[in-house]
């Protein structure tokens, strides 16, 4: 194994660390700063919208930049942000060191995939892409659970300092034992835009985008959420811990579901149950109080998270089908959709909790999954009229 695609995927695993610890310390924050829970939650918002928007600009502009600069300069710029927020006095320098970590974290990711399929001979690049990708699972099952358990027993600013450390020495390792690498040939951001002007893979990328503002409405807020079904103290880490291993349940079942089915099967089947899984916590939760509720939640959680990892990849897989040679390019946008997903699934579960109550926003999450369905069948139906239209004139 290279040891330079673990460093690699130590970079990853602090970016998506960061991204998703925040969940868990949302209302710690709230009530450091004296602000309101859907008010936190533009920290979520803002570093996502920076992401989204951010990361395919960066990917262009900085293309032509040494490879090696361009993983430490990034996983720097993430360990100040967070930095920043471990010492932020104001909620304001809070909003300001994620939109600086949400730069690093933009700019790091892609390049990290790449850098580790270039490290590596062809035969040998799925294996080393996997690696990388592995840090967000060990991430998801280890870090963040373990580090809001550290939040609720210590505080939640030890958290940010855990995610800047881990970056910060990735940044050193990899400027130490990489050598310097190439940049990559220069594609437009025009170019990269224009497959979006096939209309099947503009719907399959609001499919993505309907997807992520269902999920993220609910995840952003999922410490409330339990909080009111009588979740205390560590409890939510555990809530955590039992949702990354639904994770990686749902990633390998749909990574076999794909290969056993096919993609359009897998989306078909793991979305109704992922907008079922949404609606149970707000069932649960304007139910009167009962004994098992939060047992219920926790089965919520299980569902939730097996059928949100089960879409990712066949998802993914049906834009590389559908798109060819612009695979990477498609998938890119795919990442961005998600980003945005999350950012306008941040704000609009904040606008519920403001104008309405916590325990509405899982209907108002699988509301956006029935919405992400009928528009994967709508890309179904168009993409089946091109391959129709692409056979009779071939």
């Amino acid at each position: 194994m290279n040891f330079r695609i673990i460093l690699l995927a130590l970079g990853i695993f602090a970016v998506n660390m960061e991204g998703l610890m925040i969940a868990g310390i949302l209302p710690s924050i709230a009530n450091q700063f004296q602000v309101s829970v859907s008010e936190a939650g533009l920290l979520v918002t803002f570093f996502s919208l920076v992401y989204a928007i951010g990361s395919p600009i960066l990917t262009t502009v900085l293309g032509q930049v040494e490879k090696r600069k361009l993983l430490v300069g990034s996983l720097i710029a993430f360990t100040v942000g967070n930095i920043i927020c471990s010492l932020s006095t104001a909620y304001e320098w809070m909003l300001v060191g994620r939109i600086i970590a949400a730069i690093g974290a933009g700019a790091f990711s892609p390049a990290a995939t790449a850098t580790a399929a270039s490290l590596v001979s062809p035969e040998k690049r799925g294996r080393a892409i996997s690696i990388v990708v592995a840090g967000q699972t060990v991430a998801m099952i280890v870090g963040v659970p373990i580090g809001i358990w550290l939040a609720i027993s210590y505080n939640w600013q030890i958290l940010f300092w855990i995610v800047a450390a881990a970056a910060l020495l990735a940044s050193l390792l990899i400027r130490l034992l990489f050598p310097v690498l190439p940049s990559t040939s220069f594609v437009s951001l025009k170019v990269r835009m224009a497959i979006m002007k096939r209309s099947e893979i503009l719907l399959a990328l609001f499919t993505t985008l309907s997807w992520g503002i269902g999920i993220f409405s609910v995840y952003t807020y999922i410490a409330e959420i339990f909080i009111g079904l009588g979740a205390v103290g560590k409890t939510v880490s555990i809530v955590f811990l039992i949702a990354g291993i639904a994770n990686f349940i749902g990633v390998s079942l749909g990574g076999y579901s794909v290969d056993r089915i096919g993609s359009p099967r897998t989306i078909t089947l793991s979305l109704p149950i992922l907008g079922i899984a949404l609606a149970l916590f707000s069932v649960v939760s304007t139910m009167p109080p009962f004994k098992g509720a939060l047992e219920v939640g926790f089965a919520a959680a299980v569902l939730w998270g097996i059928s949100t990892y089960m879409f990712n990849p066949a998802q993914q897989h049906r834009l590389t089908t559908m798109s060819g040679q612009a695979a990477g390019i498609a998938l890119s946008l795919h990442a961005s959709f998600v980003y945005l997903g999350s950012a306008l699934g941040a704000i609009l579960g904040g606008l519920v909790i403001q104008y309405g109550a916590v325990a509405y926003i899982g209907y108002f999450g699988g509301g956006w999954i029935l919405i992400a369905l009928l528009v994967f069948g709508a890309s179904m139906r168009v993409a089946s009229t091109r391959q129709q239209a692409n056979e009779a004139s071939g």
